[in-house]
């Protein structure tokens, strides 16, 4: 993916939260199996905020170049700056893989 642009990049990660969302219930199965957690928790913490943070993303990352007006007109762009190191949860998988 690495030589795509970011609207490329976007329609990609859109394409696999619908594709998810088709397949929802036999994924919140396979999560529920796994980790041994309540099909009710899988379908909230790791169904329901995963496609929607995966979607608000998507939705943030639409805005890579902004022209502003003002006193002088500018623009704005947003660019990658490095790597994101984050700690990663244990009980959140499914939403570190989207």
């Amino acid at each position: 993916m690495g030589g795509l642009g970011p609207q490329a990049r976007i329609v990609l990660v859109e394409r696999l939260a619908t594709e998810v969302e088709a397949n929802f219930e036999a994924i919140l199965q396979l999560i529920t199996r796994k980790m041994g957690v309540p099909l009710t928790v899988s379908r909230v913490l790791h169904g329901q905020k995963a496609l929607k943070s995966t979607r608000q993303a998507c939705a943030a990352a639409m805005v890579w170049i902004e022209q502003r007006e003002g006193y002088q007109p500018a623009l704005v762009r947003q660019r990658p700056i490095g790597t994101v190191v984050a700690i990663a949860l244990w009980n959140g998988p499914f939403l570190q893989a989207l």
